[in-house]
């Protein structure tokens, strides 16, 4: 049936059904646009990373998905602990008027907060969703195969592991880390960091059920932050990085670490950092009992030389990867999915686009790269507050770069404008975040309370 199909038309080929995958698969969909999804159906319980939403992607979950409300969770501040020193970024916008004129100014919809994702739920759904679509063809297969004209820079056909051959009208890799086209058309790629051993794994409360999360069970002050925190070998037995992201009924941590420095076994650095976090006062196991899977794979932060061409294009993370606190890797996966059907239309122009808009990331990213190789001794406030400023006007500077692609006139020109103020250095983001000096065990709770003494 399906070789008929493919010997009489070319089609558009997504190869991978992530969320990137099949946000564009969606998107297709809507369009009435007739595609082909190669890949495998999401777990239905393991872990996935990419579950703290920042500015961009939150802005793009609420408008392209707001039927999935019931898996997107407050994220109203980002806390970042480094040892004695431990700093909170507050991200309410029904707080800070300024943050809502901006958004609204800018054409975007105001909303109150960023988001976390219970990407399991979110994933299952949005997968039923897209394969019952007409317009979708998703086969559980793996291409084996591509046919590469090379002169033409054009992907004329793939094969795949059951012999099916299809002639792709346009190609979107949303493979990942695989980077299925890079290898197979040995694009250039430029690595950014030694290799990474990601170690990750989620706790459930005692009655929580895997197909499914549910509202907060508890509101402990760090139930509605991006809790991250700089691992020191001093303190914590290991060096790194790591995160705690509560997602209602459970909690999601994990770390990231040298991949040639350690070689401890998975569980042994989980329970490093179970007691990392309850030494700085949250003891999420006191609340999330029930164990799961632990994960851990290897990475390693790069970008390729080019994101697409002819016919073809490297999706969200295929194309380019950065340190995860930037929050960067569902963002990418809905800017590629948003703008689908033009790079159907006109690939050239919108690879060019593409291309602008994923470099936004590498500020951020380099910002973190120092942070994450300092020594914590050398930490002080006036270096969190440098940090901490570089990086919101960073991320202001890129949704300024994401308004004008997306929103109408007005709303690109105002985006212009505060973009030219803050590169020019009229407009400035300074000591926006709250920075105390504190005891461990006390840095939760006074991160959290107003009355505490900032530096």
């Amino acid at each position: 049936m399906y070789q008929e199909l493919f010997a009489r038309e070319s089609i558009p080929v997504i190869i991978g059904t992530g969320i990137t995958g099949m946000a564009i698969s969606r998107t297709l969909s809507q369009k009435k646009i007739k595609h082909v999804a190669i890949g495998t159906p999401p777990h239905p319980s393991r872990p996935k990373l990419g579950e703290s939403i920042n500015g961009e992607g939150s802005l793009d979950l609420a408008e392209l998905f707001p039927e999935f409300n019931q898996y997107y969770f407050p994220k109203k501040n980002i806390v970042f602990y480094t040892g004695k020193l431990v700093a909170r970024c507050d991200l309410d916008t029904s707080k800070n008027s300024i943050f809502a004129a901006f958004f609204k100014l800018t054409g975007f919809k105001v909303f109150n907060h960023l988001f976390h994702v219970d990407r399991i739920g979110f994933d299952l759904t949005l997968f039923q969703s897209i394969t019952q679509n007409e317009h979708c063809l998703f086969l559980e297969r793996k291409v084996t195969d591509i046919v590469y004209d090379r002169d033409r820079d054009k992907i004329s056909e793939l094969v795949l592991d059951d012999g099916l051959k299809i002639r792709p009208s346009f190609v979107f890799d949303a493979t990942n880390y695989v980077r299925l086209l890079p290898k197979k058309l040995e694009i250039p790629c430029y690595f950014s960091s030694e290799p990474q051993r990601i170690i990750f794994t989620h706790y459930r409360s005692p009655d929580s059920q895997l197909c499914c999360s549910d509202r907060p069970s508890q509101t402990e002050s760090w139930s509605h932050s991006t809790n991250l925190l700089k691992l020191c070998q001093d303190l914590d037995g290991i060096k790194g990085m790591a995160w705690c992201i509560p997602l209602g009924d459970y909690v999601s941590v994990g770390m990231s670490i040298s991949a040639e420095k350690y070689d401890l076994s998975d569980r042994d650095a989980i329970a490093l950092l179970d007691r990392a976090y309850k030494r700085r006062g949250i003891d999420y196991r006191q609340y999330y009992t029930q164990e799961t899977e632990i994960i851990s794979v290897c990475n390693q932060y790069f970008k390729h030389e080019r994101a697409g061409g002819t016919n073809w294009l490297l999706a969200g993370g295929t194309y380019s990867q950065v340190w995860f606190p930037t929050g960067s890797g569902v963002a990418t996966s809905l800017y590629t999915a948003r703008f689908a059907d033009r790079f159907l239309t006109s690939p050239q122009k919108m690879c060019q686009q593409y291309e602008h808009f994923m470099s936004q990331f590498w500020p951020s990213h380099n910002v973190h790269d120092r942070i994450i190789s300092s020594d914590i001794e050398s930490f002080t406030s006036q270096k969190m507050y440098h940090w901490t400023d570089s990086l919101l006007t960073t991320t202001v500077l890129r949704i300024c770069t994401y308004a004008q692609s997306r929103n109408h006139k007005l709303g690109g020109l105002f985006a212009k404008f505060i973009k030219f103020l803050m590169e020019s250095k009229i407009v400035k983001i300074e000591f926006f975040c709250k920075i105390l000096e504190s005891n461990l065990e006390q840095q939760t709770e006074e991160i959290h309370t107003e009355r505490s003494t900032y530096l």
